[in-house]
């Protein structure tokens, strides 16, 4: 998933340059959601994209953290 999330968001990216036809936030978020947080965070720093919208510089982290307390309680459950 985030090699899924990282190649569009680099699309994105390309398309916004080009003022072409965007991939929706929605789809992005919905990435993020599957598993991609971490690639679209890396990215968001690395080719500076939406490090603007506070829905994005706040809550792809949220989601992030959200996601590894999760991995986290699971792997902690499995082991006890």
């Amino acid at each position: 998933m985030n090699v899924i999330a990282g190649s569009l968001f680099i699309i994105d990216k390309q398309r916004a340059r080009k003022k072409g036809r965007r991939i929706p936030e929605k789809t992005l978020f919905l990435c993020a959601f599957l598993g991609g947080s971490p690639s679209i965070l890396l990215l968001m720093h690395v080719i500076r994209h939406k490090t603007r919208k506070k829905k994005f510089s706040t809550g792809i982290p949220v989601l992030l953290v959200f996601q590894v307390l999760i991995i986290t309680a699971a792997v902690v459950t499995t082991v006890v």
